[in-house]
């Protein structure tokens, strides 16, 4: 098969994560992604729905095998998803029709130096984008009760020959938009995109689907987030504040102060969430300040919490998710995640943040 000249903008983890938690099932059976590229998507599923049957198809066998690597428990197709023929031919493919409780798509966007892709709809319209056919054929995949959610361009809500298939769609399930992304999520692509949801229901609407943010608390949780900047190799000693570093982080607390310091960098005041902005995290790192003011170094961030309450169900959360979390940090060194990604994923999970200062 050739794959010259397609898009390879995989899902970030924080993207797939979101994606996942969008869907309103507890349990599902079979989970499928029909453009599965590094198999984001399906780690996501496979942290949430650990049970599940999961199904990796890719234009690329160097993707597929990479499905089988990582998981004994998934199946596999290699084929092209837009092709009628190649669907058609494989044995898996047409088992699973009507068959998947979730689908999840993160689509080629285009396909360049080649000829337009289609999906034919009822009444012999076309859909002339990629993307959106990617979600056409992908319905077909959904049982009754299944749903989808795919991360599009999200120029697609605009685009006059994305109208058809978004009538099509509308009148068939209920559709709505969860997320927005701005231009930068994917680091080697421009395009702004959203994420769209689509789940059973009588439909009704005729056009692009409309905003719906994802499921949150009827009044959201607030924090401050606060990056640190005291060095530890540069520390001007004093008795006025008490420092607190990544090493006194400990089973969910902070260790009793040692290191009196000036003012020597920013303050967190508690009640406070403190996570490790260098390293990976496990459950325990994860630790609340209930009072107090402190410096801390600047390989901490903190979250200042509007009540000690808040600190612990924030602190709780972030524990019960520490995987997602752990998926943010990258480098080529020591591993550290950045102000912009922990914002990321903390408003995805329906918490406002203010940052204060420099990211």
């Amino acid at each position: 098969m050739n794959t010259v000249g397609m898009d390879a903008f995989y899902t970030p983890g924080e993207v797939a994560s979101v994606m996942v938690r969008c869907v309103s099932a507890v349990e599902v059976d079979r989970v499928a992604d029909f453009a599965v590229g590094d198999g984001a998507l399906l780690d996501a599923a496979r942290l949430r729905w650990p049970k599940s049957e999961l199904m990796a198809v890719d234009v690329d066998p160097m993707c597929v095998l990479e499905a089988k690597r990582k998981s004994w428990h998934v199946r596999t197709a290699t084929c092209d998803f837009l092709s009628r023929r190649s669907t058609d031919g494989s044995a898996t493919l047409r088992s699973l029709k009507g068959a998947c409780d979730v689908v999840l798509l993160n689509p080629p966007f285009s396909l360049r130096g080649a000829g337009r892709e289609f999906a034919t709809l009822p009444g012999n319209r076309t859909v002339r984008s990629r993307a959106m056919a990617f979600v056409v054929h992908g319905l077909e995949f959904l049982a009754t009760h299944g749903e989808l959610v795919a991360l599009l361009p999200a120029s697609t809500l605009d685009s006059v020959r994305d109208a058809a298939a978004w009538e099509f769609i509308g009148s068939c399930h209920e559709v709505s938009v969860v997320a927005r992304y701005e231009r930068g999520t994917f680091r080697s692509a421009t395009a702004a995109t959203v994420v769209i949801h689509v789940g059973p229901g009588r439909g009704g609407d005729v056009g692009p689907p409309s905003y719906r943010p994802l499921r949150r608390a009827s009044r959201a949780m607030r924090v401050r987030l606060v990056r640190g900047t005291a060095q530890m190799h540069s520390l001007v000693g004093g008795s006025e504040w008490q420092l607190i570093h990544t090493t006194d982080l400990v089973d969910g607390s902070v260790l009793p102060l040692h290191r009196p310091v000036g003012m020597s960098g920013r303050v967190v005041v508690g009640p406070c969430v403190l996570i490790p902005r260098v390293g990976v995290p496990v459950e325990g790192d994860v630790a609340v300040v209930r009072d107090g003011k402190f410096v801390i170094s600047d390989c901490i961030l903190g979250l200042e919490c509007e009540t000690e309450a808040k600190a612990d169900q924030l602190a709780r959360q972030v524990r019960e998710d520490i995987v997602a979390l752990r998926s943010l940090y990258g480098g080529a060194c020591a591993r550290y995640i950045t102000v912009v990604k922990l914002r990321g994923y903390l408003e995805a999970r329906g918490v406002e943040v203010e940052v204060v200062g420099r990211s």
